[in-house]
């Protein structure tokens, strides 16, 4: 029922695609990336008929623009290489003219940040760092701005709070996600396994770290689940509708072994498998990108890729019912 975005727009890179707050039941927007813009797109649902209008909103001319998040209040975390390495920025939707970059958040010399994501509550940011000292990259570990939206005001002053090392280890961690409670982080760790082969096999874990009401880590990382599939924004977060409701993972492990769902604030949290999932059958191979997102009481959507036996990928979107254990 939509229509398609305009020939121009068509060639967006979609890991760069990030749906802002609905501003209604009739009008949607969007950010996408193309060629080093970042546009928005607004879409206007008025009966049977669809109106879709874009517009420049991040250009800086011959610098890129890699990673996007929005907050809740429309405040959008990005990445780019304006300075010659790559920088956290931030800037309000609200903001509409395309040359400003809006306010620069993290300035540390020989360290590059990736991966922003906001908290729900759209006050702190948690991202990954290159730390690369005279050209050579050491580690990638994970930071924690806290009150991010605080370095926007106008009367900023040398103050303002500083990142924290949340995650320091020897090996990489990456693409963190707060839960939905913001009282946990999901990020991938990356080891490498010996093989014959002389660079051995790079495999992902899927870990958290609970956080403190300060927003401190409050003890020492847990891993959940091992050799899973890296989801190109990040682990998966689901709840129940209640604040009393557990906090979910959902990944995926291998191509055959379906999609995996784990209580984050059980201990052990007890993987299970999802049943029933229309796109792995025997005869069918599950794809690891998958999202998931609720919009009722009760209803969660899952959107999921399949392989089928032809070679053909498959996209699904099946409704799950919310049941606590």
């Amino acid at each position: 029922p939509f229509p398609a975005l305009p020939q121009q727009q068509e060639q967006t890179y979609s890991s760069h695609l990030t749906w802002l707050p609905t501003e209604g039941q009739s009008h949607y927007a969007f950010l996408y990336e193309q060629f080093g813009v970042v546009f928005k797109g607004e879409l206007t649902v008025t009966g049977a008929n669809t109106k879709l209008a874009s517009s420049p909103f991040i250009d800086q001319d011959r610098y890129s623009v890699f990673h996007l998040d929005c907050s809740p209040d429309r405040i959008v975390a990005y990445t780019t290489n304006r300075s010659g390495r790559i920088d956290l920025y931030a800037k309000p939707v609200s903001d509409t003219a395309p040359t400003s970059p809006g306010t620069l958040l993290v300035d540390t010399k020989d360290t590059e940040e990736l991966t922003p994501n906001w908290s729900h509550d759209g006050v702190h940011l948690v991202y990954a760092a290159n730390h690369q000292p005279e050209g050579k990259r050491i580690s990638l570990d994970l930071f924690l701005l806290k009150d991010a939206t605080s370095l926007l005001k106008k009367d900023a002053t040398s103050s303002q709070p500083q990142p924290i090392h949340l995650i320091a280890s020897p090996q990489e961690e990456s693409l963190p996600t707060f839960s939905p409670k913001d009282d946990f982080v999901a990020f991938y760790r990356t080891r490498r396994e010996e093989t014959k082969s002389d660079e051995g096999k790079v495999i992902t874990d899927l870990w958290v770290v609970k956080l403190t009401a300060e927003k401190e880590p409050a003890g020492d990382p847990s891993c959940i689940a091992l050799d899973v599939y890296r989801q190109p924004r990040g682990p998966v977060w689901i709840s129940g509708p209640q604040k009393t409701d557990g906090q979910y993972l959902i990944y995926t492990v291998g191509t055959r072994d379906g999609v995996m769902i784990a209580n984050v604030e059980h201990e052990p949290p007890q993987p299970k498998r999802l049943e029933g999932l229309a796109g792995y059958k025997n005869d069918r191979l599950l794809i690891g990108d998958l999202d998931c997102r609720g919009y009722g009481k009760d209803e969660l959507f899952l959107a999921y890729s399949a392989r089928v036996p032809s070679g053909e990928l498959r996209l699904y979107v099946e409704t799950l019912m919310y049941r606590e254990p």
